[in-house]
């Protein structure tokens, strides 16, 4: 007697179907240590957010800069990563996420040593030394930028479905730890090295997660997104980040009518994105 083979139907109503298999240099991807790799360039986005914050006092005497224009250390990192995370998640989903990976920690990894040596340009230029900072700290937050969606892209990929919640547990934990160990870490290195390591601290742990991820991380992208860029819809949503995060940053010091001004472009910008929504 023939026997038939069914399908057994999910909850959804879909027919079940195995994923699959992921593949990296012909082995089978492990998802513990894609994670592991990931980690590293995620860690470094976050640490970086709060590591500078006891190294102010010590940058604005090395570099004999005023305040306001010390802040902006801050500000350049914290303003490039919040107005280009939607943005570089998207080319990740149409590009390639271990590529994206990739350019984001070689980027980061670039940016903290041009941070540690911004002294030495401005004696080499002519030009402020706390310029090329911020512009180095500016190039950090657009690798940082990277760094944080296009993790959690690719460990949303590789973990079953099961384990998902447990590893997305130790990606917010992680994230966790670097914003907390990020003044302590930052104090350390001041007070025993100098304030130009904490930005050298970040080239032996992107190093470490540059061969973790060539070895382990598989490539993915989203088949379902198409790769023509919406340039228009990339302007509008950028600037209109961009406007919502500098009157939030600025807000106190321009006032209460620019700052409102700002978010009236914002709320003006805020048509339904194709770049976002597909």
């Amino acid at each position: 007697m023939q026997q038939t083979k069914q399908s057994i139907p999910l909850r959804s109503g879909a027919t079940h179907a195995s994923s699959p298999v992921l593949m990296v240099g012909a082995k089978p991807v492990k998802p513990w240590l894609v994670l592991t790799a990931v980690l590293f360039g995620f860690f470094m986005a976050v640490l970086d957010m709060t590591i500078m914050n006891i190294a102010i006092p010590s940058i604005q005497t090395g570099l004999k800069a005023d305040l306001l224009s010390t802040s902006w250390v801050l500000n350049a990192y914290n303003l490039m990563y919040a107005v280009l995370l939607i943005t570089v998640g998207r080319f990740a989903d149409q590009y390639g996420r271990k590529r994206l990976l990739l350019i984001a920690m070689i980027l980061f990894s670039l940016a903290s040593l041009g941070c540690a040596l911004a002294q030495a340009c401005g004696h080499i230029s002519g030009a402020p030394a706390m310029s090329w900072l911020i512009g180095f700290r500016a190039l950090q937050g657009i690798g940082a930028a990277g760094l944080t969606p296009v993790s959690l892209a690719i460990m949303m990929v590789v973990f079953p479905r099961q384990k998902l919640s447990a590893a997305i547990g130790v990606w917010g934990a992680v994230g966790g730890m670097g914003a907390a160990f990020g003044p302590i870490i930052g104090g350390f290195l001041v007070q025993t090295l100098d304030w130009r390591w904490i930005f050298l601290v970040n080239l032996p742990i992107c190093a470490v997660g540059i061969v973790l991820t060539l070895l382990f991380v598989p490539e993915t992208r989203d088949p379902s997104v198409s790769r023509r860029i919406d340039v228009p819809g990339l302007l509008t949503l950028t600037m209109a980040i961009f406007c919502l995060v500098l009157a939030i940053i600025e807000g106190n010091e321009w006032g209460l009518l620019i700052g409102a001004h700002s978010v009236a472009l914002w709320c003006g910008s805020g048509e339904r994105d194709p770049l976002c929504y597909g």
